[in-house]
């Protein structure tokens, strides 16, 4: 008798301190590296919508987030040798938390349209300096788990790209100008 109920002391204060030390079941817990999703393009640029020209051009573009309900908050953003349309180097800085929105699919079909908002980057170097904020329109192909980012694409959520605090840059862009993101990327995992 005195063994059992020793057990159930140990058991009920074990249940106690699980229960004081857990975090409440409404708790979001921090992502884990498994979790995070990598969105990889070789080949993004800037258009300006104005004159149809190209004003930059990254080799690579890295962005990676975690997954939230139809969303993704794309924490990390890398470029990687990034030059304006005269071949000039410039240094690419992102700031704040991108987000990747799943917007309309289209069964049966593995489509669906997609977009990437709250986009804030600063282009610096010798010859030309430009802020681009705002989103771009988008495709998601579940099949390939692949992305093309396009101004052409359906864009239901009317996004736009805006040039601001533009210096230099050859006069290929200028202060509210429209800017398009062209760029193709690898999805991994597959959302």
């Amino acid at each position: 008798m005195i063994g059992s109920t020793v057990r159930r002391l140990v058991l009920v204060a074990a249940l106690l301190a699980t229960a004081l030390t857990a975090p409440p079941a409404h708790a979001q817990s921090a992502p884990r590296a498994a979790d995070y999703v990598t969105f990889f393009s070789t080949n993004m640029g800037l258009w300006n919508l104005r004159t149809r020209q190209r004003i930059i051009t990254c080799q690579e573009h890295e962005m990676v987030g975690w997954p939230t309900f139809n969303a993704v908050n794309l924490e990390t953003e890398a470029f990687t040798n990034c030059t304006d349309s005269l071949n000039f180097s410039l240094n690419a800085q992102a700031t704040g938390i991108w987000k990747y929105k799943t917007l309309t699919s289209y069964p049966p079909s593995s489509l669906t349209t997609i977009s990437i908002t709250q986009i804030s980057l600063h282009f610096s170097g010798v010859s030309c300096s430009i802020t681009v904020t705002g989103g771009s329109p988008g495709i998601y192909d579940s099949a390939g788990a692949a992305m093309a980012l396009a101004a052409l694409q359906p864009n239901p959520d009317k996004v736009t790209l805006i040039a601001s605090g533009v210096v230099s840059c050859f006069g290929l862009v200028t202060n509210g100008d429209l800017l398009e993101w062209r760029g193709d990327y690898t999805v991994d995992p597959p959302l």
